[in-house]
């Protein structure tokens, strides 16, 4: 295995310019393995970064090995099992994706790693939590910047992902999200969905949704879009309003102290 002086300067440089591709999900595979060993990542200066451009590379490094430990910890204790070098690989090149984005278009609520992994990442494979193992088609309506769906797909990748998204940036994200995670079986709709719902009607075992806001608005549509016997999951603000229809569910979360809340809905 390399050593932490691999990790050079110029490479994390790559990063912090928002650059895609295998050389940085190199960088990221021997960040993994060097963690995995014990051993320093990198020992850089301030200096080397433009800091009105990305966080110095203390901040970064830390912040990216803080994510990854616990992107394996959340992972394993929500699905029971450890990620795979696959899934691990695919959640490593998300969240650079992610970092890249956010810098430009402002996708989600932060670009610091430990947030997007704990925020996100766990927080949308919760949903595997409710989701019944048997369903194959999901769609997640008004995925954003892919979520929950595009985790959900990493450690399902057996499913039909159906990412739908009117807004124009976001959809774009998505679509090259897709391409670069080379997702099979995954597609972005970037119609408004009510335009769509007569097309859409009952195709979909699962629908899932986070929500800014009131969950109640999006459920009577959710629920036509998903088949009898299927269900509808959203997660909505942390103080829950009554619902209309279904019911909230209280599920552990990825850390003993913690819990989550998400409306559940199932189609008769």
């Amino acid at each position: 295995m390399k050593g932490a002086d691999s990790i050079t300067t110029a490479s994390l440089s790559k990063l912090s310019q928002g650059l895609i591709g295998s050389e940085v999900l190199r960088i990221a595979a021997e960040v993994r393995s060097l963690i995995a060993a014990g051993q320093p990542v990198c020992n850089l200066t301030v200096g080397d970064f433009d800091s009105r451009e990305f966080p110095p590379p203390e901040s970064l490094v830390a912040g990216v090995t803080r994510a990854l430990e616990a992107l394996s910890r959340g992972a394993k204790a929500i699905l029971g099992r450890a990620l795979t070098d696959t899934e691990q690989d695919l959640f490593g090149k998300y969240l650079i994706l992610l970092i890249k984005w956010q810098k430009s278009h402002r996708l989600i609520g932060s670009s610091e790693p430990v947030w997007i992994v704990e925020h996100l990442f766990l927080d949308s494979l919760l949903f595997l939590k409710v989701l019944p193992s048997t369903i194959s088609t999901v769609l997640d309506l008004g995925s954003g910047a892919g979520l929950p769906g595009l985790p959900i797909k990493i450690v399902r990748s057996d499913l039909d992902i159906t990412l739908a998204e009117s807004r124009r940036r976001r959809a774009s994200f998505l679509s090259n999200a897709v391409r670069e995670l080379v997702l099979s079986r995954t597609r972005v709709v970037s119609n408004r969905l009510e335009d769509r719902a007569s097309e859409l009607e009952e195709r979909f075992d699962a629908v899932v949704m986070r929500c800014a806001g009131d969950v109640n608005e999006l459920m009577p549509l959710a629920s036509r879009l998903a088949t009898r016997g299927g269900i509808v999951v959203a997660a909505g603000p942390p103080e829950s309003r009554r619902l209309s229809i279904g019911d909230w569910v209280v599920i552990p979360g990825w850390v003993p102290e913690r819990t989550r809340r998400l409306a559940v809905l199932h189609i008769a």
